[in-house]
């Protein structure tokens, strides 16, 4: 039987993540689409230009609180994405669905692979964190769990839900950390 690869870059991923949100700005991570952070940066930027006289976005629509979502939320976040034309095309061969469940302890978020099944407890039902269990799902089983494949999954669901500057970001705390998320010409595994 073929078991997974030996999971050697856990706390570099880990760490790369933790520089992320200590130094981002934090809609980047806390949006839960790149529509909505589109929309957070034109009302900024015109907040800062008014002599624009540019229509405010946030006066038709009450500014949203920094705050993780619900468990329902959670539910309906990952199942839009994973029904997608793109996720499916992206993904192949998926053909399914992602269970999410609460995760009573206080413990990190986790990825079974048994249905795959998602736990989240209530502090980390933020999209980051959706979108790096949702990786740990795509991701190969023989694969390490967050190994170059994981890394590579997560950047392009960074990419795609949260916009390229969001994966640009993330792929530069990668370099810095050492996370290798890319394969060279003859298949054996680089850092970024």
């Amino acid at each position: 039987m073929r078991k997974r690869e030996r999971d050697n870059q856990k706390e570099r991923v880990y760490a790369a993540e933790r520089s992320l949100l200590s130094h981002a700005p934090i809609s980047v991570w806390t949006a839960w689409d790149r529509n909505e952070r589109h929309i957070r940066h034109l009302d900024a930027y015109y907040r800062r230009h008014p002599d624009l006289g540019c229509y405010d976005t946030s006066a038709s629509r009450p500014e949203p609180e920094l705050r993780p979502m619900t468990l329902p939320q959670v539910r309906s976040y990952v199942n839009d994405k994973v029904k997608s034309a793109w996720f499916q095309k992206t993904f192949t061969p998926w053909f399914g669905r992602m269970i999410v469940q609460t995760r009573k302890s206080n413990a990190g978020a986790c990825c079974q692979l048994s249905g795959p099944t998602l736990s989240f407890p209530k502090w980390s039902r933020w999209p980051i964190v959706i979108l790096h269990e949702m990786a740990h799902a795509v991701t190969s089983e023989y694969s390490a769990w967050h190994g170059s494949e994981f890394a590579r999954n997560f950047i392009t669901l960074v990419s795609h839900y949260l916009g390229t500057e969001a994966a640009r970001e993330l792929k530069a705390a990668f370099r810095k950390y050492r996370v290798d998320y890319r394969r060279s010409s003859n298949g054996t595994h680089r850092i970024g």
